[in-house]
C-alpha cells in the first residue's frame, strides 16, 4: 500500500503547500489546490491569478471537488494506518493485522471498501460480498483514480472551452453593439446634416420674400411721387 499512496501523492497534493488536498478546488486551467491554499495566496494580489501557470482567474465562487476531495480523504487514512503500523511494509516484515481476529488483513473487502482477514472473509458480515487481494485491489484503485482524473480533466476542458466560447460571444456582442451605435451616430449625422440644409435654404427663401417686398415698397414709393 505504500507504494500505491506514494504514487497516488503525486496527484492529490496541493502545489502550495506541498501536502495531501483539504478541501481541493479545480481552476479552469485545470491546477487545483486547497481551498485554504488558493484563497490566502489571492488576499495579496490585485489581480487574482493561477499561482501556478499565473492565468487570470474569473470567478472566485470556488466549488469542492468532490471526487478529489474523497480520493484525498482516503489516501490520508491509508497513510495514517501505514504511519500506525510503521510505515512501508517490504516482503518479510508484518503488515496490518485485523483488530477483531488478529490475522494478516490479505484481502480487500469491494463491496464494503475495507481490508479484511481470510477470517473476516468467512464471516456473516462478509457473506456474498466481493473480494480481491490486496496487490489487485491497489492496481485497481490507480485505476479508478487514474480514469477519476482523466474524466475531471475532460471536464475541466469542456468547462475551459465553454468559458472561452463565451468570452467570444460576449466579445462579439461587443462588437455589434458597436457597430450598431455605429450605424446609429451615422444616421443621425445625416439627419441633422439634411436639416441644417433645409434650414438654410428656408432662410435663404425667407431673404429673397424680404428683398422682393423691399423693392416693392421702394417702387411703389417711386411711383407715388411721379
Amino acid at each position: 500500500m505504500a507504494t500505491s499512496s506514494s504514487a497516488l501523492s503525486d496527484h492529490l497534493c496541493c502545489a502550495i503547500c506541498t501536502e495531501i488536498f483539504n478541501e481541493p478546488v479545480s481552476l479552469s486551467c485545470q491546477h487545483t489546490f486547497c481551498k485554504r491554499c488558493l484563497e490566502k495566496s489571492l488576499e495579496a494580489g490585485l489581480r487574482p491569478r493561477c499561482p501556478e501557470c499565473r492565468a487570470p482567474i474569473m470567478e472566485r465562487n470556488f466549488q469542492i471537488n468532490r471526487i478529489l476531495r474523497n480520493m484525498a480523504n482516503q489516501l490520508r487514512l491509508e497513510q495514517g494506518r501505514q504511519e500506525n503500523t510503521g510505515g512501508q511494509r517490504p516482503t518479510g516484515e508484518t503488515e496490518d493485522e485485523c483488530p477483531e481476529h488478529g490475522e494478516t488483513m490479505k484481502l480487500f473487502c469491494v463491496t464494503d471498501r475495507k481490508l479484511i482477514c481470510l477470517v473476516c472473509k468467512e464471516g456473516r458480515d462478509h457473506r456474498g460480498h466481493i473480494f480481491r487481494p490486496v496487490r489487485e485491489a491497489q492496481e485497481d484503485l490507480m485505476t479508478e483514480v487514474v480514469s477519476a482524473l482523466a474524466i475531471l480533466k475532460e471536464d475541466l476542458n469542456k468547462a475551459q472551452h465553454k468559458r472561452e466560447s463565451q468570452q467570444r460571444n460576449i466579445s462579439k456582442r461587443g462588437e455589434k453593439s458597436s457597430q450598431v451605435k455605429e450605424n446609429i451616430r451615422t444616421v443621425f449625422e445625416e439627419v441633422i446634416n439634411k436639416l441644417k440644409q433645409r434650414e438654410q435654404e428656408a432662410m435663404r427663401e425667407i431673404d429673397r420674400r424680404d428683398g422682393l417686398m423691399i423693392n416693392m415698397v421702394n417702387y411703389s414709393d417711386r411711383l407715388m411721387i411721379h
